[in-house]
């Protein structure tokens, strides 16, 4: 009865919702369910949608696209056969670093990395799957019975086998896996994002926050209250809303002001609910943290040349290389029992000179190593691809260094004369 007799005064109008408004927090959501990890939807959620996640992906992602990978052997000399050729070209569309990026931004956001091998009498593609397009399954083993591949219409189930591999059913595709460690998941991976999960949700809402003030509020610094008790009518009612709607809301009228009617116009403290400023800031420093990435590398504001310059060491030496290395050897690890080769790939590394950011100190340690005796010019020009030079392989040395009682063989004068000639 109550609302009947006041919609005769406020009738009721449709309101436009022109931001989702969440109705439980995060932490809320997590209580309930029971768990401490974020799930891999919500983990992809996070990097299409939190800035800072696809930034921080992204800047390793970057740097791993540009890496020329040297393959070694148990030797530590460089080497090429049959399984880095196939590495250099798994498919019709992805190279080696194409490759790597997927599995990067998989690693990062679930902790899992998935790679399907077809092939039927040979191994002949390698695709990387998206972590969150796979289904886990488990019976009362340690490992997974089956996985399962769901994208659109397609929909792939790799089985446990008797030989401990995971087949579709006609055999000719095998799914390989990594999971991080999670302590309370044995069949799932640990998403990096799970423990500043709060610290995005802070993020996301802070900007929805904006977003709604912007969109849909007139002026939330102000109180407009009437001077008497006397109630407007219906029509004044929705000609004072088009009034504000004109002047006050929406971004364009930022600053705007209003004289009209019989009303008091109360100004309310400025300091705002949230400093949204420090927040962004702080929330993006421990993101960036939790992925390896200096805060000098996502955001130019915060750098110096020389800062930047030392992130950038710090950067590739601390997180890249050492994720380069880990998914090169893993990949090489799920496929090398299906190439045969003559070598056997031991480790991976990279050529610091082809590398910007690297290549100063590269060759300022290369300069010292030479200087030392530690190394010949033709092991230098080798390093870069050079051909050797005639000569090369000696290492001099200055004259004042050589002992007072040395001796020189006549061997030594014919090499000398030798290579003089």
């Amino acid at each position: 009865m109550f609302k009947k007799i006041i919609s005769k005064f406020l009738p009721t109008k449709e309101v436009k919702s022109y931001v989702p408004v969440q109705t439980q927090s995060f932490h809320g959501w997590l209580t309930n369910i029971g768990r401490s990890d974020v799930a891999k939807s919500v983990a992809g959620v996070y990097y299409l949608k939190c800035s800072p996640v696809n930034a921080g992906i992204g800047e390793i992602s970057d740097r791993l696209k540009n890496i020329n990978p040297v393959f070694l052997d148990k030797e530590n000399e460089t080497i090429e056969n049959e399984l880095t050729r196939f590495l250099n070209k798994p498919n019709s569309k992805d190279d080696f670093n194409s490759i790597l990026n997927k599995l990067n931004i998989n690693y990062k956001i679930t902790g899992e990395m998935y790679i399907m091998k077809v092939g039927i009498t040979r191994l002949m593609e390698l695709h990387v799957l998206p972590s969150v397009k796979m289904q886990v399954s488990q019976m009362n083993t340690e490992e997974p019975i089956s996985f399962t591949y769901t994208n659109g219409s397609t929909n792939i189930t790799f089985k446990l086998s008797e030989d401990g591999r995971y087949y579709d059913n006609t055999g000719t595709r095998e799914l390989c896996y990594y999971h991080e460690y999670n302590p309370i998941n044995n069949i799932a991976g640990l998403s990096p994002l799970s423990s500043i999960a709060l610290e995005i949700e802070q993020y996301m809402s802070a900007g929805t926050h904006n977003l709604a003030l912007l969109t849909n509020s007139i002026k939330p610094s102000v109180v407009l209250s009437s001077k008497s008790d006397f109630m407007p009518n219906p029509e004044q009612m929705e000609q004072f809303k088009d009034l504000l709607n004109e002047f006050y809301r929406g971004s364009g009228n930022a600053g705007n002001y209003l004289v009209t009617g019989n009303f008091d116009v109360t100004s309310m403290a400025q300091k705002a609910d949230m400093d949204y400023k420090d927040l962004t800031s702080t929330v993006k420093n421990a993101i960036f943290q939790k992925l390896g990435v200096p805060i000098t590398i996502a955001d130019n504001s915060a750098a110096t040349f020389n800062n930047r310059q030392t992130d950038q060491l710090a950067f590739y030496d601390d997180t890249v290389i050492p994720l380069f290395k880990m998914y090169s050897m893993w990949l090489i690890g799920c496929i090398k029992n299906d190439i045969k080769q003559s070598t056997e790939i031991t480790s991976v590394t990279i050529n610091e000179t082809d590398i910007p950011a690297l290549s100063e100190r590269a060759l300022q340690n290369l300069e010292r190593r030479a200087k030392v005796g530690h190394i010949s010019i033709n092991e230098i020009r080798d390093i870069d691809g050079y051909e050797p030079l005639d000569g090369g392989d000696f290492i001099y040395k200055p004259a004042s260094e050589i002992p007072i009682a040395a001796e020189t063989t006549e061997e030594d004068i014919q090499e000398a004369q030798k290579w003089l000639r």
